[in-house]
C-alpha cells in the first residue's frame, strides 16, 4: 500500500455497512461498536451466532442497493467475487471502502490500542508485526499517562477557554504534556497535579 495519510474518524453516526456474516465481518461489526458506532448494517446470506445484536442484519446475498446512504463499506466476505463488486458499488456513491482480502480499499484498519482517551494505532505492511507493537506498546504502558490524559480532559478546556494569548495557551498545553507534569503526577498524585497547573496558570496570566 502507498503511503497513507493517518486519521481518526468519529464513527458515532456514521452510515455503515458490513458485507458478510462470518469471523472477520464479526471483528470489524465489534471494533466499530467500541469505537461508538450506532448506525450499522450487515448483510449476508447467513451470520455466526454471536454477531452482535446492535447491528441491523439483512439476511440476504448483496446487491448494491444495499449500499444505498453508505458513508463507509467494508467488504469482507470469503469471496473475492463479491468483494470485488463491494468495491465497486461503494465506489460509485462515493464510500470510502475497506477490503478485508486485499489492500486496494481505501483505508486499511491499524491495530489499536485503547487506555482511558488514549488512541495508539499502529499500522505496517504485516499485520502481524502491527499487532506485535501495539502489545509490546501496551506491555510497557505507563499508567501516569492515562491519569495525565484524564487531567487534560479537566485543563485543556479551562486553558482554551481562557483569555490567555494563543502563545500562552499552546506554552501551557505543552508544559501539561510532558515529563515535568508526569513527574509531578507521579509523586503528589492528582491534587499536586492540580496545584501545579493552578500556579502555572497564574504565572501564565501574569505574563499577558
Amino acid at each position: 500500500m502507498p503511503v497513507a495519510y493517518p486519521i481518526l474518524l468519529d464513527v458515532s453516526t456514521l452510515p455503515i455497512v458490513i458485507v458478510g456474516g462470518g469471523g472477520v465481518a464479526l471483528r470489524k461489526a465489534f471494533k466499530l461498536l467500541e469505537a461508538g458506532a450506532t448506525r450499522i448494517t450487515a448483510v449476508a446470506p447467513k451470520f455466526v451466532d454471536s454477531f452482535p445484536a446492535s447491528v441491523h442484519k439483512i439476511a440476504a446475498e448483496f446487491k448494491p442497493e444495499h449500499l444505498v446512504g453508505a458513508r463507509m463499506v467494508f467488504a469482507a466476505t470469503d469471496s473475492q467475487w463479491v468483494n470485488d463488486l463491494v468495491t465497486r458499488e461503494a465506489r460509485k456513491i462515493g464510500a470510502l471502502v475497506n477490503r478485508a482480502d486485499a489492500e486496494n480499499g481505501d483505508f486499511t484498519v491499524p491495530a489499536v490500542l485503547r487506555q482511558s482517551s488514549i488512541t495508539a494505532a499502529v499500522w505496517s505492511d504485516s499485520p502481524a508485526l502491527s499487532a506485535f507493537v501495539r502489545d509490546h506498546i501496551g506491555e510497557n504502558w505507563n499508567p501516569h499517562w492515562t491519569a495525565l490524559a484524564i487531567a487534560m480532559q479537566t485543563f485543556r478546556p479551562r486553558i482554551l477557554a481562557s483569555n490567555l494569548t494563543l502563545a500562552h495557551r499552546s506554552a501551557l498545553l505543552r508544559e501539561l504534556a510532558s515529563e515535568a507534569a508526569l513527574k509531578i503526577l507521579a509523586a503528589e498524585g492528582t491534587s499536586g497535579l492540580e496545584r501545579w497547573f493552578e500556579i502555572k496558570m497564574r504565572e501564565m496570566m501574569t505574563e499577558k
